[in-house]
């Protein structure tokens, strides 16, 4: 199953973005995020065309209540890929917790990261995610990228504090 939200309206990036769509594993807690410029279902079916072409077609797909994701095109898109849309209630985000939780950590992390005028927040993103991504969720027990990839993630800081790894030629490569 997977956890679908947008969230926004932002200040607008310098990309013209103003939104964040948001998709999480509900079995890993990974992550997926999309800076986008609207909400409308057009866009809404091309992020879930990205991630499904990354990831697979999801049986399950739980969601809110949006204008955008109940439309007969939105319907139509998910009959035709075969997608049970799973709805939480009209105002009760916490219906949708799983990924409710990451719209709140992801917003908090980019509060930090932003410069005062707020319009890098979408250059920003992809940073936050890797902090989210690498950090242990209690709910799971682990680390969303662990569980998605098998192994802990190199971050910059691995990189740079380790020893260098030094391989020389062996005689008979000569």
């Amino acid at each position: 199953m997977v956890s679908f939200d947008a969230v926004g309206p932002f200040v607008t990036s310098m990309e013209g973005n103003k939104y964040l769509i948001l998709i999480t594993d509900y079995f890993t807690r990974y992550p997926e995020v999309y800076p986008v410029k609207d909400i409308q279902s057009s866009t809404v079916a091309k992020v879930l065309l990205d991630f499904i072409s990354r990831h697979g077609i999801m049986k399950d797909l739980y969601l809110d209540r949006g204008s955008n994701f109940i439309s007969a095109a939105m319907q139509e898109f998910f009959d035709i890929l075969g997608i049970s849309k799973r709805q939480c209630l009209s105002y009760s985000p916490q219906g949708n917790g799983v990924v409710e939780r990451l719209n709140k950590t992801l917003i908090e992390s980019l509060s930090h990261l932003v410069s005062v005028n707020q319009t890098d927040w979408c250059q920003q993103v992809n940073l936050a995610l890797m902090a989210y991504r690498n950090a242990h969720r209690r709910s799971v027990d682990e680390k969303p990228s662990f569980l998605l990839y098998g192994r802990d993630l190199t971050m910059p800081p691995d990189f740079i504090y380790s020893e260098p790894v030094r391989s020389y030629a062996e005689t008979f490569s000569y």
